[in-house]
């Protein structure tokens, strides 16, 4: 989600009229563009002034805050301890609005703690890891019979992220599942090669077939060909926009363009030797 709100931010706001840009292009927007803008925000978030606004933070932070807010005002059941439990130590819930949530958040949840100050959505940390949100502002309403939130005393360690990632380690050796990769992308080439022949040895018996101007030939490979008909004009119009910069890039989800997904089109005459 990141990368691809990267690209979007690339794509959308500098590089709206170029779909096919030159390398050095794209390099001196990279550098000139859109490296300041998260300079300045580097310097925002690193930079104390003694005040931090929400708008400067990540974007999610303002979604947040709107979506706890509204839940707070949201009334609950009395029996609600009883049917999805609760637990504001491990912050998990059992109701269906939690595990459906973005931030992993409900009313339930929101009901137990105590009325967070506008720091809190500032400063909260969202973990990987139960209890997913950890604040020194968020405490249980009843402190009797829940245990305070604990909080962090360092910053949370990422459990992807192997210990020994910087370590130097041993050479490479190769394994049974690379030389099987190998030997499927070499079956693979040998399917697609024997495909593209079949291809062309029926073209080529098509155009033989128009001498003789046979509506019924026709209708048939209208008919019997349709879905393969429809999948090579979608991946010709998807290359046509590709090579143009005047039209516009079909976009990924397009229904129209969904069965050219995996085709890649062509490069343009003039860039083919680039």
């Amino acid at each position: 989600m990141i990368c691809e709100s990267h690209w979007r931010k690339l794509k959308q706001e500098y590089l709206h009229e170029y779909h096919a840009p030159r390398l050095d292009l794209l390099v001196w927007v990279l550098v000139t563009k859109l490296c300041h803008s998260y300079y300045d925000k580097l310097i925002k978030l690193t930079t104390y002034l003694g005040r931090t606004r929400i708008a400067e933070l990540a974007s999610w932070r303002g979604t947040f805050r709107s979506s706890w807010r509204e839940l707070e005002n949201r009334g609950v059941s009395d029996r609600v301890d009883d049917t999805y439990r609760p637990d504001v130590k491990r912050w998990v819930c059992s109701c269906p609005a939690f595990l459906t949530s973005r931030f992993l958040i409900c009313k339930h949840l929101i009901r137990l703690v105590k009325v967070v100050p506008t720091r809190f959505f500032r400063e909260v940390q969202r973990q990987r890891t139960v209890p997913f949100w950890r604040h020194p502002d968020l405490m249980p309403v009843d402190d009797e019979d829940q245990d305070p939130v604990p909080q962090p005393q360092q910053l949370p360690r990422d459990p992807e992220v192997p210990d020994d990632e910087d370590e130097i380690s041993e050479p490479y050796v190769e394994t049974a599942a690379d030389r099987a990769f190998e030997e499927s992308a070499a079956t693979f080439e040998a399917e697609f090669d024997a495909e593209i022949e079949r291809l062309e040895r029926f073209t080529e018996g098509l155009k033989y077939q128009r001498q003789f101007r046979d509506r019924r030939m026709l209708d048939m490979v209208q008919k019997k060909g349709s879905s393969f008909l429809r999948l090579a004009q979608a991946c010709l119009s998807k290359e046509a926009a590709a090579q143009d910069n005047r039209r516009e890039m079909p976009r990924t989800w397009d229904a129209q363009m969904a069965d050219a997904m995996y085709y890649r089109p062509r490069p343009r005459d003039a860039d083919r030797n680039t």
